[in-house]
């Protein structure tokens, strides 16, 4: 049986066997057929790859020329983004230079209108240069034209002396010589006149040159700030496109980073990168375009900053011609007044000539212009005199505003402005004097009662000043009241005072500067009026030597009337000539006699004319005892106002010591404060001020004990270092119990006992362990009958059990507590 099963299960062995030999061989063969199949297939496959990959080799050689076409595309564009870039930075830099000179343009601009201010203030000055000229020359002909017509009558009635003279008189010839030179000079001073007109016309011709530039300078400003406005406009937009080509460039460097990429791709990308190159080809010839228009637009903003900078120079130039022009002019006319000396010195010498003929008449003359000149020496003391009174009142003026306000420093261009002002008051005061010599020379000639006319319209016009002077002085007066008031107020707030120090010494000081500018305008005063005087004693000197020699020439006189009465004896028989000449010694007589009431006349207005100066120099002398008093007075004002300020700053520095002293005791107090409430005492302030320290009994005493206790004796010792910084006030000692009547083992009846005996224990131990002065203490009990709160509660009963310590408030002194 097992026989069986082993030649079965060979069987089966061998069958599988040759079943598996023959699905090996199946599977070989079909394998190889599969593998024959996949060779063909494979060398097909390789054919048609080996065919792609010669394709791919052209095309490779192909990409490889075109890489190598965009590569040096991209190298021309890589050398093309680096000129933009330098054109980039040469743009910066021209953007850098076109904001620089629209800098200087501005400052520039600046500077022509600051220029173009001060021309405009120096116009103005000379227009009313100008005006005042043309106006003093206007009253000066009219003042010549009524001189010439006084001339003419003067030279008439001399012409008729003469010829009544010539009879007598050998000499008449050279009078008439002196006279036809008198004309001479009158002409030179005509042709002197005329040429003061000339300048004068040569003046408004270079006002008008100046309006003609300042007008030029306004449109040049004009144009300056149009071009200035353009050039801010085109710069924004050279910015704008400085902004645009940044991001352009931008772009074409993110384009050329991505080049090696678009290298890989297809001839679209390729021609897409061509077509973004081209753009930027664009890009930059219009880049190129835009700089040389920036270029353009800088050259020409250069030309015109030249041209606004030749413009400039030339209005300097202008500027250095007018100067000289106005300088020369100043010579010309300190040569008219050297001419006009001349003038003077020879008329002098005339009118000494004509003297020694005319004898009463220059005499009468003489003393006419005697009291001109000393009319004209009144007037100009009277002005000075008003001049200065009215500096003084513009000062006194001056203090009540400079009180309020701050007086600030000059300025460079109102320095300019002075110095041009003090030029033109040159040149008027040296054109002034030509025309005053000028009038003086024919002021020579007038007669008397003019200069009495015009003397006493001037006195009334003096009368008139003093009498507002007066009125100025009692505003002047008014304010420096006004001063003292707003001084008294200043000591009555003090807070406002410590505000307004500074200022106040500010003004103080001002105040100072400007009060001995008056002391110094005062002794200039008192100058004057010496020079007034010694001018004074200097006219009576030349009145002296008038005098004498007018004696000496009625000696003369006396002289040729003895000639003349020989000459008479030696021509009897020419009896009509005789008569004639008696005839007109007769009317020399009268004349004589009418010349002679003229200098009394003269004389009288002279003694006039010294009262009045006595007159105002008393007035003068009684304005100055007025400044003197104004002086002391602010001098006793300064004194109590430094004495204000050392009481102040003593009282502040008081008020610092004691605000320091008070914040020590406060913060010794709020510590103390904190010990006592550590110990559970409270202080509290009753209405009347008094001071209330509020002290629980089991802090002091032990249970129905009246012995203190240690923390008893520490609260006690606290309590008394609080008191003793007020030793001026009472102490009152009280007790308090509540109502819980005491134990039958208790040494008291009652509560009302015991609440007696605890203070005065409490008393006890201030006086002798605190040195608290007994006399300043009292006791008292007062049991369960004040209780502070309810006696129901336990915490009620523990509060109404105490000793109060009463500070009671003494009148005016400080509180304890605020």
């Amino acid at each position: 049986m097992s026989d069986n099963n082993n030649n079965r299960s060979l069987w089966i062995w061998s069958i599988s066997a040759t079943l598996i030999a023959i699905i090996a061989i199946g599977a070989y063969f079909m394998e190889r057929n599969e593998l024959i199949d996949y060779r063909q297939t494979t060398e097909s496959q390789q054919t048609r790859l080996n065919e792609e990959i010669t394709g791919l080799n052209s095309n490779i050689q192909t990409l490889k020329g075109e890489n190598e076409a965009l590569s040096s595309s991209g190298e021309n564009l890589r050398q093309k983004l680096v000129v933009a870039e330098t054109d980039i930075q040469k743009l910066d830099r021209n953007l850098k230079s076109t904001i620089d000179a629209r800098d200087r343009l501005d400052s520039n601009l600046k500077l022509s209108e600051s220029a173009r201010e001060k021309l405009r203030g120096e116009f103005e000055q000379l227009s009313q240069a100008r005006d005042r000229i043309a106006g003093e020359l206007e009253s000066a002909m009219a003042k010549r034209d009524q001189l010439d017509a006084e001339l003419g009558q003067t030279q008439a009635l001399r012409d008729k002396i003469s010829g009544e003279l010539e009879q007598a008189l050998t000499t008449g010839g050279q009078l008439n010589a002196d006279l036809e030179k008198t004309r001479a000079e009158k002409d030179r001073l005509d042709q002197q006149l005329a040429q003061t007109r000339s300048l004068r016309d040569k003046i408004n011709n270079e006002l008008e040159q100046a309006r003609a530039t300042s007008g030029q300078l306004s449109v040049d400003l004009e144009k300056t700030r149009t071009e200035k406005a353009r050039l801010d406009k085109q710069l924004a937009e050279t910015q704008a496109l400085r902004d645009k080509i940044n991001e352009e460039l931008m772009q074409a460097r993110s384009t050329g980073g991505r080049l090696s990429d678009d290298l890989e791709k297809t001839r679209a990308a390729r021609d897409r990168i061509a077509s973004d190159l081209q753009a930027s080809l664009g890009v930059g010839e219009q880049l190129r375009a835009e700089l040389e228009a920036a270029r353009a637009n800088r050259e020409e903003l250069d030309r015109k900053l030249s041209e606004s900078l030749s413009q400039s120079s030339q209005l300097h130039d202008e500027l250095a011609e007018t100067r000289s022009a106005r300088e020369s002019y100043q010579r010309e006319l300190e040569a008219s007044l050297a001419a006009s000396n001349d003038l003077n010195r020879k008329l002098e010498r005339s009118i000494q000539a004509r003297d020694k003929i005319s004898n009463d008449l220059q005499q009468a003359l003489a003393n006419a212009d005697q009291l001109s000149r000393e009319l004209e020496q009144s007037e100009t003391s009277r002005r000075e005199i008003s001049s200065e009174l009215e500096s003084a009142r513009a000062a006194r003026d001056k203090i009540a505003s400079d009180l309020q306000a701050s007086v600030s420093t000059g300025e460079k261009l109102r320095a300019e402005l002075d110095a041009a002002k003090a030029n033109r008051e040159a040149i008027d005061r040296k054109l002034s004097q030509s025309i005053a010599q000028g009038s003086q020379l024919h002021d020579e000639l007038a007669e008397t009662r003019i200069a009495r006319e015009a003397y006493q319209r001037e006195l009334e016009a003096s009368l008139a000043a003093s009498d507002q002077l007066n009125q100025r002085l009692e505003r002047s007066i008014q304010a420096r009241d006004k001063i003292s008031n707003d001084l008294q107020q200043a000591l009555s707030n003090a807070d406002q005072l410590s505000r307004e120090l500074e200022q106040s010494e500010a003004a103080r000081q001002q105040v100072s500067a400007e009060l001995e500018a008056s002391i110094a305008e005062r002794d200039q005063l008192s100058g004057d009026l010496a020079r007034i005087k010694s001018s004074r004693e200097q006219i009576q000197l030349e009145l002296d030597a008038l005098t004498a020699t007018q004696n000496q020439l009625r000696s003369e006189l006396t002289q040729s009337q003895t000639v003349q009465s020989q000459l008479k004896q030696q021509i009897v028989e020419k009896d009509q000539a005789q008569k004639q000449l008696q005839e007109d010694q007769r009317k020399a007589d009268s004349e004589r006699t009418r010349l002679e009431s003229s200098l009394a006349e003269a004389r009288k207005q002279r003694e006039l004319l010294e009262q009045q100066i006595s007159s105002a120099s008393a007035v003068i002398a009684f304005k100055e005892g007025e400044v003197a008093s104004s002086h002391k007075k602010v001098t006793e004002l300064r004194t109590s106002y430094q004495r204000i300020t050392g009481d102040y700053e003593s009282l502040l520095r008081s008020f610092n010591e004691l605000e320091q002293l008070r914040n020590r005791e406060l913060a010794q107090f709020r510590e103390l404060q904190q010990r006592l409430e550590r110990h559970q005492v409270r202080i509290r302030e009753l209405e009347d001020r008094s001071t209330v320290i509020q002290v629980p009994s089991e802090v002091l005493f032990n249970i129905s004990s009246i012995t203190l206790r240690r923390s008893g004796r520490e609260t006690l010792k606290l309590v008394a270092e609080l008191i003793g910084n007020y030793p001026g006030r009472l102490i009152s000692v009280e007790g308090h119990s509540d109502s819980v009547p005491v134990g039958k083992e208790s040494p008291f009846k009652s509560n009302w006992e015991l609440s007696t005996a605890r203070a005065a224990a409490a008393v006890r131990f201030l006086q002798h362990n605190a040195k608290v002065d007994p006399a300043r203490m009292r006791v008292a009990g007062y049991g369960p009958y004040r209780p502070i709160a309810s006696n129901e509660t336990v915490e009620g009963r523990r509060a109404n059990r105490r000793i109060e310590i009463l500070l009671v408030s003494e009148p005016g002194g400080r509180r304890l507590l605020q």
